[in-house]
């Protein structure tokens, strides 16, 4: 899921995608590793519960971040529908023509 994301987010261009990803990879890599160690130490200097909201607190801004920065790589659903009976309406027209032969 992590690099399904980064490719649909990474910029077009061959050297410059690979950099991205391989960034993006490390990232989310770091995210993995200090998810398991931060709650850990949190939990020991203070208690489970503080540290189960931090980790709350954190997933909240990460969700607030990626709502605000990324943006869509979807086309809206409405282009797609139009897109598809433009080629539909272009595959008709081209089987007409062949008919006429």
């Amino acid at each position: 899921l992590v690099m399904t994301l980064g490719s649909d987010i990474a910029p077009v261009e061959k050297q410059t995608r690979s950099h991205f990803l391989a960034i993006y990879k490390t990232y989310a890599d770091m995210g993995s590793l200090l998810g398991a160690v931060v709650p850990g130490a949190i939990a020991g200097l203070s208690s489970i519960t503080t540290a189960c909201l931090s980790m709350a607190l954190w997933a909240v801004a990460g969700v607030l971040l990626v709502a605000c920065v990324m943006k869509e790589t979807k086309e809206p659903a409405k282009t797609q529908v139009s897109r598809d009976a433009r080629e539909r309406h272009e595959d008709e027209s081209n089987d007409e023509e062949g008919d006429g032969v």
